[in-house]
């Protein structure tokens, strides 16, 4: 008797629940030598631009490097403040034959512009394809000017000094263009880039400069509201008396004014007044009500203007007996 189970074909390949069936050996080869040959290929492509990049450098094709600002304030973007920008750049430290793809090229441009005066902040810098390095910081902008032992000096709004630094004769304090004048800080001048300091503490501005700061800010603010008709008539600001121990009666800050016999008895700084004195802008309105009234502040008066009632007149020591 025949075998019909010996005759039977057999049964077909099937897919396998699990997965794909398995190729034959031929197959499985050709997809190996494909996944071979694309993985020379990729190699061949990123030596390819190691070498041309290689190239470029040694022919001299390299983009050269140099710094471009974004987000400039205002003031950094005047004409007359060009000299503040070149000196920053000079300060970044960025060299003819710097390679852009130095991976320390940032970080040593960003260590150079922190070593500024000007610069109180990097923020970022980036570098680009065709050589830019774009630059993002946050600058020291000139506050007010400070006078010490014949010379004077720039300072930011948080007391800082910023160079450069002039002969006292040669600012003049009642050109509008100019930065108020302060005067009778007590300690000297620190190094460029460092904050004024007092006696205490060595990481916050005089608390005398600090006051008189205040108040160079209280008078900016009002400059650029048309409610400081007499800045050309304001010489300086004096803080020594800040401790009371010149005069008593007068009051902590005094505004000299451009009349050798006139200055005004301030008093305290802006934001310190209550309950005391009057706010500085009801000091600033009677000032200026007596300015425009008069055209001018009357030289020969003492003007006290810490009195919510009005300003009280005093006259100045010795015009007594002339008149």
């Amino acid at each position: 008797m025949t075998n019909l189970s010996a005759r039977r074909p057999a049964a077909p390949l099937r897919a396998s629940s699990r997965g794909t069936p398995p190729e034959p050996g031929g197959a499985a080869l050709r997809r190996i030598g494909l996944l071979f040959l694309w993985a020379a290929t990729i190699a061949g492509i990123a030596w390819g631009l190691r070498w041309t990049e290689r190239a470029a450098r040694a022919g001299g094709g390299a983009p050269r490097c140099q710094l471009v600002w974004v987000d400039l304030p205002p003031w950094l973007t005047l004409p007359d403040n060009e000299w503040v920008l070149r000196e920053v750049t000079s300060a970044a430290g960025l060299r003819e034959n710097d390679d852009l793809h130095d991976p320390q090229l940032c970080a040593r441009i960003g260590e150079g512009l922190a070593g500024s005066p000007w610069v109180a902040r990097v923020e970022r810098i980036r570098r680009h394809a065709d050589g830019t390095l774009t630059v993002r910081a946050t600058f020291r902008e000139p506050a007010a000017c400070v006078e010490a032992r014949g010379r004077v000096y720039l300072v930011d709004q948080d007391g800082v000094r910023l160079p450069p630094e002039y002969p006292a004769d040669a600012i003049d304090p009642t050109n509008p263009s100019n930065p108020l004048l302060i005067v009778g800080v007590s300690t000297p001048a620190p190094p460029a880039g460092v904050v004024w300091a007092g006696k205490i503490d060595p990481n916050r501005p005089a608390p005398e400069l600090e006051a008189g700061l205040k108040l160079v800010r209280h008078f900016r603010e009002a400059a650029v509201q048309g409610r400081l008709p007499f800045r050309s008539s304001i010489r300086a600001i004096d803080v020594a008396n800040f401790d009371l121990k010149e005069n008593a009666f007068d009051g902590r800050l005094r505004i000299r004014t451009i009349y050798p016999r006139c200055y005004i008895r301030w008093g305290e700084p802006p934001g310190a007044e209550y309950p005391v004195e009057p706010t500085a802008n009801r000091k600033l309105d009677m000032l200026r009500s007596l300015y425009v009234e008069q055209g001018q502040f009357p030289d020969g008066q003492i003007l006290d203007v810490r009195k919510a009632e009005g300003i009280e007149k005093r006259a100045f020591p010795g015009v007594e007996g002339r008149r």
